[in-house]
């Protein structure tokens, strides 16, 4: 007596309406992630291109760059890594790094194009300032 004519049992749809959801849900949650990763990615080979190019500036105009090169090569260390002095005088130290950092969304979901993060810095090389009288 308790239960109508036609009535169905229901039990279970709220998961299978669920689901639906619980995707999109995930897949924002990916491109977030993947997002967040790439600015940061790019803000760490900018800071570590203007500190590489200030290592070199320090070392005045005959630097040969190795320890440079080094402090590159440390941080980042990618497969995929370019480094470029060209354009440097004995003024200014031109640093140009190419890196194409891991895309782990692309790499998992394999549609997503690599992108490449490119910085270049000038900064004016230190050279001491002679004192009068010395």
């Amino acid at each position: 007596m308790g239960q109508h004519r036609g009535a169905r049992n229901e039990a279970g749809s709220g998961v299978i309406s669920l689901m639906p959801a619980v995707l999109v849900f995930l897949i924002m949650l990916f491109v977030a992630v993947q997002a967040a990763h790439g600015l940061f990615v790019a803000s760490a080979v900018n800071a570590i291109t203007y500190d590489a190019a200030r290592i070199s500036a320090q070392g005045g105009p005959d630097d040969d760059r190795s320890a440079a090169n080094a402090h590159i090569n440390s941080l980042i260390g990618a497969d995929s890594l370019a480094i470029s002095w060209e354009g440097s005088t004995a003024e200014v130290v031109r640093l140009t790094i190419t890196v194409e950092p891991n895309n782990f969304l692309a790499m998992s979901v394999g549609f997503l194009p690599a992108s490449t993060i490119e910085k270049t810095v000038e900064i004016r090389v230190e050279q001491p300032v002679p004192v009068a009288g010395q």
